[in-house]
């Protein structure tokens, strides 16, 4: 708790002195579309992804640029060949940086974490981190509509709880990739 009320003091302090705005920015993504792409020895297997997520960002902007962190808490249902295949509710942290052109329009990176779940010790599957692109506009003041792609980068098999990189058994490649579409709504705190 400690660390936490010193993190925002520390956000606090470095918004003031840089002329900086503290935001916060809750979102709602839709998964438009997305696939997981198993390959081992014995051929490639394809999954759909689809799902809805809520992100909590929280950063500071300074003459259009924006940086900080981010939490996102989702569901992710794989599909295979229409029917499901399994669902997994995952919460994952990550960071974000961003610039915001005059004209309403917005681009982003967002790096973010695999599941905290994955490193249960009960936890058997694959694991990834996520790079994401974004663009989001401004419909009207303080709603933003934002479409991100997002693709996996350092895939690994979890066994147990313990990651292992690829390849390994039968796996030789994971890959995944997504599409979202949703609402942001950010809001700055200026004391």
């Amino acid at each position: 708790m400690r660390l936490k009320i010193i993190a925002i003091i520390s956000f606090l302090f470095i918004s003031i002195h840089a002329r900086a705005t503290m935001f916060i920015e809750p979102s709602f993504a839709y998964n438009l579309s997305g696939t997981l792409e198993y390959k081992n020895s014995s051929g490639t297997n394809t999954r759909d992804i689809k799902g809805y997520s809520g992100t909590l960002k929280l950063g500071f902007s300074t003459a259009g640029l924006a940086i900080g962190g981010l939490v996102k808490r989702g569901k992710e249902e794989l599909e295979n060949d229409g029917s499901a295949a399994g669902y997994s509710w995952s919460t994952q942290y990550g960071a974000f940086i961003g610039y915001n052109l005059p004209i309403m329009l917005g681009f982003g990176v967002s790096y973010i974490l695999p599941p905290t779940s994955h490193s249960d010790s009960s936890y058997n599957g694959v694991s990834y981190s996520t790079l994401t692109f974004g663009v989001a506009y401004s419909i009207i003041p303080f709603v933003k509509l934002q479409v991100n792609y997002g693709m996996s980068i350092s895939p690994k098999v979890v066994v147990n709880g313990t990651a292992n990189d690829l390849p390994y058994n039968n796996y030789t490649d994971i890959n995944a990739s997504a599409i979202t579409v949703g609402l942001g709504v950010p809001i700055p705190l200026g004391f």
